[in-house]
């Protein structure tokens, strides 16, 4: 995620509020809220593992006890979006607010998992009414990484300071840097983080960009999450071609494709 520091219980018979869905049967796979998304990748009540898509979706969020979204995973969190819809070629998994209507909840229900990366959801035009839409590929790193040389792990906040606040460091942590002067001109850190997954959140002084520093950086962070035996992504808009020229730098791989609605 390209980080520049990427509503209570209803009873009855409505959508579940966050499941999953599997490409192979076209049916969802125990439709339910994560109610609990800390739970362990290796979901043992419904005897499988827990894919990117739906993955990524409990590191963005956080969600109430019923599984409506609630919000952002992060230090100073922020509301969550409307709508997330997150997809790969196997699975779909989706969440809505509270504040949503049943109709809407049931067409992200019935979305499928993708064929080509960049493709739209089915009823995109209709959840482009209720707001403001962002969309981008997630990507997953590679296995083994090696950390680079000359990018240093920052635990302090002076390096950091123009972008974020003192009591911020430990929720962004680890935060990887090319300093200068004191000063990280150049940094990765988790813009969003669970016990299963970090997601990055990169960041490079404008005098500094073009010079190669932003993958170094993002190498560093993402060796050091794996290492600690999370799943480091990343992810960007569509639109972002620094971050996605990042990304390919990186020889990240796209796994996923998120759909937010603000």
């Amino acid at each position: 995620m390209e980080h520049q520091q990427r509503a209570r219980s209803r009873s009855g018979g409505q959508v579940p509020r966050v499941c999953v869905a599997a490409s192979g049967s076209g049916r969802h796979l125990s439709p339910r809220c994560l109610a609990h998304a800390d739970g362990p990748l290796e979901d043992k009540s419904l005897k499988r593992t827990v894919g990117f898509a739906e993955l990524q979706l409990r590191t963005l969020f956080t969600f109430e006890d019923d599984g409506f979204l609630l919000e952002t995973r992060e230090p100073h969190a922020s509301r969550a979006p409307i709508l997330v819809i997150v997809r790969t070629k196997d699975e779909v998994a989706w969440a809505v607010r509270r504040d949503i209507p049943d109709e809407i909840a049931k067409l992200a229900a019935s979305e499928s998992p993708l064929v080509d990366w960049d493709e739209a959801p089915r009823h995109a035009a209709t959840y482009g009414r209720i707001g403001r839409v962002e969309s981008g590929p997630a990507y997953a790193f590679p296995t083994d990484l090696d950390p680079p040389d000359g990018v240093v792990r920052v635990d302090e906040y002076l390096p950091v300071a123009r972008r974020f606040e003192a009591d911020e460091i430990a929720g962004r942590s680890p935060i990887y840097a090319i300093i200068e002067d004191d000063i990280a001109v150049s940094f990765c850190h988790c813009a969003r983080s669970s016990k299963d997954a970090a997601e990055a959140g990169l960041f490079t002084e404008e005098s500094h960009r073009g010079r190669g520093y932003g993958p170094r950086v993002a190498r560093a962070w993402a060796a050091d999450i794996r290492a600690s035996g999370r799943v480091p992504i990343y992810s960007t808009s569509w639109d972002n071609a620094a971050s996605r020229s990042v990304a390919r730098k990186l020889d990240l791989e796209i796994t996923a494709a998120d759909f937010s609605v603000y």
